[in-house]
């Protein structure tokens, strides 16, 4: 029987990522931390006004993680499978006899 170890480094980021799962609106370090990405790109993508946002106090951002979530998954690009599904689909439908 193999026992399951975790170092207090890997609870503590476990920890965070569930209590980032749990939060309805992102201050721009919970953004940072939910993605990945850098305060500079978070802040360059609010300037073009590509990512869903608020600034209530002119000052602070914040973002709601649903909003998110859905722009995160908007335009997806479809597998090789998908694509091939669609043509086939397309030309079934559009075969002469």
């Amino acid at each position: 029987m193999s026992k399951l170890s975790i170092t207090a480094e890997e609870l503590k980021l476990i920890f965070k990522d569930s209590l980032l799962a749990q939060k309805r609106v992102f201050n721009l370090k919970d953004l940072m931390a939910y993605t990945g990405w850098s305060d500079k790109n978070i802040y360059r993508l609010t300037s073009l006004n590509l990512i869903p946002f608020t600034k209530p106090t002119r000052g602070s951002l914040f973002f709601d993680r649903l909003k998110i979530e859905e722009w995160l998954l908007s335009n997806s690009s479809p597998s090789n499978q998908e694509v091939d599904s669609l043509v086939n689909n397309h030309l079934f439908k559009n075969k002469k006899a």
